[in-house]
């Protein structure tokens, strides 16, 4: 399969540093033979597919990230539950991910914690971020494509940073009405 040029660019682009976000996703799960470039492009795929749904896209995820001890269905199935279940809150569904994702050494809060870091919002503490994206997860008004759609448009602008693909996610799942090329 060829990989666009731009999906390369966002895995590695010139002016992010080695802490950008796909490296950090995988520097905590400890993929043996996954890269942060495996990650993006297999998000960036299933963007582009009409008929990919949000637990393609995190059954993917989890291919990539899940520890030993955990199935590539338990962090999808995981996630799909709690944002089918009205009372989850954003910790419930961060503490299932984190819990499957994290390496031993870790704990369950070193992830959300990490991504808020990378983030680094002026305005907004890490809770607020973690809550934008658990709200995503099951908003009245998105669809399962808003985010991918948004990682992938993200994935085509070479100047793209993780701080813009984390800014994105928080601002769509802010949105009160979500577009799928909301950036």
């Amino acid at each position: 399969m060829l990989v666009p040029r731009r999906v390369a660019t966002l895995a590695d682009p010139p002016s992010a540093t080695r802490l950008h976000l796909p490296q950090c996703v995988a520097i905590l799960a400890h993929p043996l033979s996954a890269t942060s470039f495996d990650l993006l492009l297999c998000i960036a795929t299933l963007a582009r597919v009409q008929s990919a749904t949000s637990f393609d896209l995190l059954r993917s995820v989890a291919t990539f990230a899940h520890p030993p001890s955990a199935t590539s269905f338990d962090l999808p199935l995981c996630v799909a539950t709690l944002a089918r279940t009205l009372f989850a809150t954003s910790f419930d569904l961060l503490r299932s991910v984190a819990t499957l994702a994290h390496p031993p050494s870790t704990t369950c809060l070193q992830l959300p914690l990490c991504v808020a870091t990378l983030a680094r919002p002026q305005s907004a503490t890490s809770f607020d971020l973690l809550r934008s994206v658990a709200t995503l997860a099951h908003p009245q008004s998105a669809t399962s494509f808003d985010l991918p759609l948004c990682i992938a448009t993200l994935a085509r602008l070479q100047s793209a940073t993780s701080l813009d693909l984390l800014r994105s996610v928080a601002t769509v799942a802010h949105r009160p009405s979500t577009t799928s090329l909301a950036r």
